[in-house]
């Protein structure tokens, strides 16, 4: 699997700022941050926006993990009529469920 590293420059607030938040320069490696199960995981394209009210967009990219748990409401990948859908798990779910959504990497 390609290694990516990038430079993280600082916090960045989402309000005022705060006077004591200074520069850092420590490079995260962006499959660490994402990926914690290497073999259990992989990628997945949205295609449509009818997850857009959850923070889903069209043409983000799922991180998905097959090795966790199946609990109801959880973001999953499953497999329908042949087709890969993303949605919430259902209690009594009769879909072949790939794996959960563990992040989703979107373009702003």
């Amino acid at each position: 699997m390609i290694q990516l590293r990038v430079p993280i420059l600082g916090n960045v607030s989402a309000g005022f700022p705060k006077s004591s938040e200074g520069y850092e320069d420590h490079p995260i490696n962006l499959q660490d941050l994402l990926v914690t199960r290497p073999a259990a995981t992989f990628f997945f394209r949205v295609v449509g926006d009818d997850l857009r009210d959850q923070g889903v967009p069209g043409g983000a990219v799922l991180v998905v993990d097959r090795s966790l748990s199946l609990k109801p409401g959880r973001l999953a990948v499953v497999e329908q009529d042949g087709v890969f859908i993303v949605r919430r798990l259902l209690a009594q779910d009769s879909a072949t469920i790939c794996g959960i959504v563990t992040a989703a990497i979107v373009r702003l």
